[in-house]
């Protein structure tokens, strides 16, 4: 049966090829009825020349969706995917090459191609070479023109002018790599089974409050995590180790005593070797872009393998006085400790359409920002080598002492870190319309911070790994999420800092750092670091995979008590009254669906109590010392409602009318409508 099946695949294989190359115009609609017949799940079709398939078979059924995908086999290294990567973000990412009318920009207008000099004047047809060029010369408001093609050893360039416009030539592809290429015998000195070239090591510098440089703080194991050293073959990346003597295929080492980098003989014979540029001087930094001046937009561009070390802060570091910044379909990738760092004091900044991936330690960072809006990103695979803890830092997203932040319709997968993670005393953040996937860490995680809006996401976790943590933090509505396995799906935890006071004056433990204290912004009477839910209505919590604090295995964990530091809060404190003094609503806690098997769906730790459906639960709040009737009286729990994935079943979609009806929220309403009765995310 295998054989004939795969038989029939390899000619319906070679029909596609000779349909797509004689009528491109019909290829999709051919291949999607042909291929769905055989009942196969995944199909990859290059944008090569000569048309090219691959056939994934994969658990469960995918339709209705289309992506772009890396393939090697595929002549651009991309290709078309069918079936659902995402829930609730089609459309995230990078769209490269970008596509717009060249005649409608107006002002002075720069080039710059991989066929220009910098002595030319910067015209169409007489080209600079470099972008630090183009932006040496220009002014306010001027426009460069990037023309397609690999730029190399264009490193620490600064846009300074306010308004500035660094934009891709539509339909080509600007690549800044900032790798050398060192493929071929020359400079290779083979070593027995080793060869190794010249070359001056990356320095380590430190960066975010982490000392690299001396410590190993933030790192896995033997610290290689703290070099910003990167090789590559091809499209692979590889694995940095300590020592020659455990060095094997598809790593690199670097001796730094005697500036040499390593890899095993057979390596050096592949093609496609680059490795990172070397160091001119212990203080040299990598980093691509700097950009200082004001409403700066760059758009079009990929930005690939530099080598910046912590202390530079990126490979773009956006200013803090650079507000009103714009980075859209920019695709970033391979850089060993930041993607893009978002500095004390910016304001009103945009990044949009961003692919980051395969970036070490954090992928975007933003400290102190106000206004930030992350829209349409994809982040994958960030800390690809397992080199760094999960704290005190990292993520596809880190943000810190941030007020007004807001992440909206992006892919967060695949990521060995926390996915999106508020730290320290954020003031209002939204997280809306994202889907958040197989992250090693929390997906999503707010900690020690106020007013959390987390509407319309779709969240799976697997094994340890956490879908929803929220420590320390009040002002919490959750509405209309899809929150699906790993420990805790929802954790809902007094934090070892919810002690009185620890908010606005720690000095000392156990209040700890005084460095997570909010004062760049107003702090909010509301920030006191105590848990606290105001609003959880509509959500699909299910089928948890193991537990953390709470000691049991529920989709819902409410910690009131916090071991190392004897913090307490009690859960009348987090399920509460209102305090109009302190602008604190009664909470709404209703119309959820809580799935376990046949296990409890709702722990509370001390007192420790379990509750095994929505009538127990529902009833104790509604008895001292909570008092509060109707939490989640109309919810449901039990296992007919919801499939393993999180999509509801027939029955419970055939009474969505019986969900909650959204409340008019300004803010929220941006995500979800006002009166929208609906289980879980909107379109499933």
């Amino acid at each position: 049966m295998r054989s004939s099946k795969f038989s029939k695949i390899s000619t319906l294989s070679q029909k596609v090829s000779k349909i797509a190359s004689r009528h491109p115009k019909v290829l999709l609609a051919i291949t999607v009825m042909m291929f769905s017949g055989l009942g196969l799940l995944t199909l990859r079709l290059s944008r090569a020349a000569t048309p090219y398939v691959s056939l994934e078979p994969e658990n469960g059924s995918i339709q209705g969706c289309i992506s772009s995908v890396d393939d090697s086999n595929a002549s651009g290294k991309k290709a078309i995917m069918f079936g659902c990567e995402s829930v609730s973000s089609t459309g995230a990412g990078a769209k490269l090459p970008i596509q717009y009318d060249i005649n409608k920009l107006t002002g002075t207008i720069r080039y710059v191609a991989t066929n220009g000099t910098d002595s030319n004047p910067g015209t169409k047809t007489a080209p600079f070479a470099t972008l630090a060029m183009a932006a040496k010369v220009s002014n306010a408001n001027d426009t460069i023109v990037v023309r397609g093609g690999i730029y190399r050893g264009q490193a620490n360039v600064s846009l300074d002018d306010s308004g500035l416009k660094v934009i891709a030539y539509p339909g080509e592809t600007p690549v800044f790599n900032g790798a050398t290429d060192v493929t071929g015998a020359n400079g290779w000195t083979q070593e027995g089974v080793y060869s190794y070239r010249s070359y001056s090591p990356r320095p380590v510098t430190n960066g975010g409050g982490v000392n690299f440089s001396s410590s190993n703080t933030n790192l896995v194991d033997d610290g290689v995590g703290r070099y910003p050293d990167q090789a590559w073959i091809g499209d692979k990346g590889l694995k940095q180790v300590m020592n020659k003597s455990s060095l094997s295929e598809g790593e690199f080492f670097v001796d730094r005593s005697n500036s040499r980098l390593y890899m095993m003989a057979s390596d050096t014979k592949r093609q496609g070797i680059e490795i990172s540029r070397s160091a001119k001087s212990a203080s040299e930094r990598d980093r691509m872009l700097t950009i200082n001046g004001k409403n700066i937009t760059v758009e079009g561009l990929k930005i690939i393998r530099y080598s910046a070390s912590a202390g530079d802060y990126g490979g773009i570091l956006v200013a803090g006085g650079a507000s009103g910044s714009k980075i859209t379909n920019v695709e970033l990738s391979d850089f060993p400790y930041e993607g893009i760092h978002y500095a004390t004091g910016n304001v009103n900044s945009v990044t949009s359409h961003v692919t980051i991936n395969r970036v070490g330690w954090q992928s975007i960072n933003t400290d102190r920002t106000d206004n930030y809006l992350l829209d349409y990103a994809k982040i994958t695979h960030t800390d690809p080598f397992d080199e760094f803890t999960s704290s005190p830092a990292s993520g596809a997203i880190k943000t810190s002492r941030n007020r007004n932040t807001k992440i909206t319709n992006g892919l967060f997968t695949n990521n060995n870190s926390h996915g999106i993670w508020f730290d320290q005393s954020n003031i209002n953040s939204v997280v809306a319309n994202n889907t958040l996937m197989d992250n090693i860490g929390a997906s999503v995680f707010f900690e020690i911070s106020d007013g959390f809006i987390m509407a319309n996401n779709y969240v799976r976790a697997k094994g340890s790994a956490q879908a929803v943590k929220l420590a320390g933090s009040s002002g919490i509505s959750l509405v209309n999420n899809t929150i699906i396995g790993g420990v805790d799906p929802i954790g809902v935890y007094t934090d070892a800092r919810s002690i009185p006071g620890c908010s606005t004056r720690p000095s000392s433990n156990p209040c700890q750092l005084a460095s997570e204290v909010q004062t760049y912004f107003p702090v909010p009477s509301t920030m006191d670091w105590m848990p606290r839910i105001d609003l959880m209505i509509n959500n699909i919590v299910a089928y948890p995979s193991g537990s953390t604090f709470c000691g049991g295995t529920e989709p819902v964990c409410i910690m009131t008590y916090h071991g190392s530091t004897g913090a307490s809060y009690p859960i009348e404190k987090i399920i509460h009254k209102a305090d109009p003094s302190r602008g604190i609503p009664q909470t709404v806690m209703n119309g959820n669906v809580y799935v376990n098997g046949s296990g409890a769906i709702i722990r509370v730790s001390q007192p420790v109590a379990s509750y095994s459906n929505v009538s127990s639960w529902t009833s104790a709040m509604a008895k001292s010392p909570v008092g509060i009737t109707g939490i989640d009286s109309l919810s449901k729990f039990g296992n007919e409602w919801v499939q393993p994935d999180g999509t509801p079943t027939a029955a419970l979609k055939a009474v969505h009318n019986q969900a909650i009806a959204v409340p008019s929220n300004s803010l929220l309403n941006q995500y979800v409508p006002a009166g929208n009765r609906h289980y879980g995310v909107l379109n499933k």
